[in-house]
């Protein structure tokens, strides 16, 4: 698992599990069993202010990598070749 920091201050906030979904723990852990408080388990994009105080930045955390759309459906086609004169 990768951690996922503010973009600003360098905070850790959430961890990327291997199959794509984001994990954010917070709270004091209980003696007995060792969970967290808070144990959500993210499947999609989220936008998530930076949890320290003087920071408050706002992290867009994107579930699937930049796609290029392509118009139509058509495939793209390679840069005209100049012809000889």
């Amino acid at each position: 698992m990768s951690w996922l920091r503010c973009e600003k201050c360098g905070k850790k906030l959430l961890q990327r599990m291997p199959n794509g979904l984001f994990s954010f723990k917070f709270g004091r852990t209980n003696d007995v069993d060792n969970t967290p408080i808070v144990d959500l388990k993210v499947h999609g994009s989220l936008t998530m202010l930076c949890l320290k105080r003087d920071c408050r930045h706002r992290n867009v955390f994107n579930y699937f990598p930049p796609t290029i759309s392509i118009e139509n459906n058509k495939e793209p086609q390679s840069p005209k070749q100049k012809q000889p004169k």
